[in-house]
């Protein structure tokens, strides 16, 4: 009577893992959530550079995924990612030039946590910046030493087009850095 039990119970577990694996392996399309506290103003800016963003990696569109954009007026930095919620935190007021620069530094950050495929990366970024490639990714003396915020900001320059602009805290990225980043990005 046990053996009648033992073929359907091992189909049902073996359908119940196929489901677990396929959906596991799926990836989510490229999304821009915009949280209530973002003004339209602010929107519409952020989804231009949404845009913008993802069409600069199209080699990467797969692992994207969801990201969430929230306003605050008392925010201590300019901008801050929430690896754990997959939320960017913007200071508002600003300028559109700073919004922007703010907005792809934290997707760049974003792309650390979402795309696996930046941690093979880091190596060759960082021998581009004449760093060793056992260095560690998110630890530094100060901010602009931080391995994690040169790449955000060599983001920004490819992204934004602003090849050669020296950065607060960092100075000038190192353009073999930021070419490393263009042909990831492009899947080179």
């Amino acid at each position: 009577m046990r053996l009648r039990w033992v073929l359907p119970s091992t189909i049902a577990i073996t359908l119940l893992l196929f489901t677990v694996v396929i959906a596991d392996g799926r990836q989510e399309s490229p999304e821009l959530v915009i949280d209530g506290s973002v003004a339209p103003d602010f929107a519409e800016v952020a989804d231009a550079e949404w845009e913008t963003f993802v069409a600069s990696f199209p080699a990467l569109e797969s692992c994207l995924g969801r990201v969430t954009l929230v306003a605050e007026y008392t925010l201590d930095d300019r901008a801050r990612y929430d690896s754990q919620s997959r939320t960017m935190t913007v200071r508002v007021p600003g300028p559109k030039v700073l919004l922007d620069r703010a907005l792809v530094h934290e997707l760049a950050h974003h792309i650390e946590f979402s795309c696996a495929s930046q941690v093979e990366m880091r190596p060759v970024f960082l021998a581009a910046l004449g760093r060793d490639g056992g260095e560690a990714w998110f630890e530094g003396a100060e901010w602009g030493l931080i391995p994690s915020e040169i790449f955000a900001e060599a983001v920004v320059e490819y992204v934004l087009d602003e090849r050669g602009r020296a950065h607060t805290g960092i100075g000038l990225v190192d353009q073999g850095a930021v070419d490393v980043v263009i042909r990831w990005a492009n899947g080179g």
